[in-house]
């Protein structure tokens, strides 16, 4: 698939193809955290069950490829070097690499969700009454984290859409350069004033807020708090290079993923 802007009138247009990626990635993406949301809240859907072909072990193998696939699409395609070769070998201009990349997520995440295998066995943990209250309120606490994120990076771009709806409206790859030029700048507010990865954070306690933990749930919410934590690990390192001491300084005084109360607090007083 190449990707072309064909000029008319003094007006970029986006070509065929180029309509092609941005409908995928408002549906797939879309869809793919949707059906993500569902997942997390509600558990597996069930509308795929290979139990006659699957025993209790192969279930929870299959739901860990699962896993790893995911794992695997994410933490490759958001890889500088990855999007080198985008630009380079693919010829993909940069405005288009996050609606590629949330395409590709969407469909994967669909595929996972879709294909989740549930456990057969009996839930190790069911939380009842007032405490299953308490965790769907730290699903909700956690969607409203996510959202209070993105107000604080200023976007509401879920769908990676924004540089290329960009690239069409101001004409060219250089003009939406210079809309993102302040990237290289380090900007603390809002949510990161209190902890530097406040997405990272809201996943985990979304994944953690089920009240039913099955062997599958189980796998499920460790698996994918390791690779959260791993993954903010390298993020740190790329973060480092990127910005320089003015990271290295906003490492020591706001924590990676889990708040301090009391400099929470003391802020919240200051301010």
């Amino acid at each position: 698939m190449t990707f072309n802007i064909i000029v008319a009138k003094k007006r970029f247009v986006p070509a065929h193809n180029d309509v092609v990626l941005l409908v995928l990635a408002c549906v797939l993406g879309g869809l793919g955290q949707l059906f993500f949301l569902a997942f997390v809240l509600c558990g597996p859907f069930g509308w795929i069950d290979l139990g006659d072909h699957l025993d209790e072990k192969n279930r929870l193998v299959l739901d860990c490829i699962l896993s790893f696939c995911f794992f695997l699409q994410h933490s490759g395609m958001v890889r500088k070097t990855f999007k080198e070769q985008l630009s380079r070998r693919w010829k993909v201009p940069t405005p288009y690499h996050c609606a590629i990349y949330t395409t590709a997520s969407g469909a994967v995440l669909i595929l996972q969700t879709v294909l989740w295998q549930a456990s057969s066995s009996q839930p190790f943990v069911s939380v009842q009454g007032v405490p299953r209250l308490l965790l769907r309120a730290v699903f909700v606490a956690s969607v409203a984290l996510t959202v209070w994120m993105m107000r604080s990076l200023n976007s509401s771009d879920f769908l990676g859409i924004k540089p290329f709806v960009l690239d069409y409206i101001r004409g060219g790859e250089e003009e939406v350069s210079k809309v993102f030029a302040g990237n290289n700048k380090l900007v603390i507010c809002g949510a990161f004033q209190y902890v530097r990865h406040p997405g990272y954070l809201a996943c985990i306690g979304m994944i953690w807020s089920f009240p039913d933990v099955t062997a599958d749930r189980l796998l499920f919410n460790t698996i994918w708090t390791c690779w959260i934590i791993v993954g903010t690990c390298f993020e740190e390192r790329d973060l480092i290079e990127h910005f320089g001491d003015d990271y290295k300084r906003y490492q020591t005084r706001v924590p990676m993923l889990v708040p301090n109360p009391c400099a929470a607090f003391t802020r919240v007083k200051n301010e």
